[in-house]
């Protein structure tokens, strides 16, 4: 059996947030070269086994959700961070309220999302990524 190593790192799309998938050596944060438009990165697991049936040989895969961790590429603001620079009348503080979020990452692109505060240990700045700030989950 053999284990790949992916990264799926996110970005804004025209409409929506869209995503592209890479090869990655280890499932480390620290093994992913992130690009400065990412707003935010899943690794994940994938297991191959071959296997041979009357005379054929095929490969199956396990779930690309395999020991998927998300993190969140830009820095943390908490909602009195969102009232003070957006304002309490702004659409993100808003959303921040109404769906129950303790605060926003706003990545280097400017793209906003809401979080709680038990995910905020997944948010890096990907300057984070050349010291030892970062810890894997």
């Amino acid at each position: 059996m053999k284990v790949r190593h992916f990264a799926e790192i996110y970005y804004s799309g025209a409409f929506f947030t869209e995503s592209e998938k890479v090869e990655i050596e280890s499932n480390n944060i620290k093994s992913v070269k992130i690009p400065d438009y990412a707003v935010g990165v899943v690794l994940f697991d994938v297991l191959e086994s071959e296997v041979e049936h009357e005379g054929k040989k095929y490969i199956l895969k396990s779930s690309e959700r395999l020991n998927a961790q998300k993190y969140y590429v830009g820095r943390f603001l908490t909602i009195d961070d969102v009232a003070r620079e957006y304002g309490e009348n702004s659409t993100l503080y808003s959303n921040i309220v109404a769906n129950h979020f303790d605060g926003a990452v706003v990545s280097k692109s400017g793209f906003c999302q809401g979080i709680k505060e038990s995910d905020k240990k997944f948010v890096i700045d990907p300057k984070s990524l050349e010291t030892d700030d970062v810890e894997n989950e």
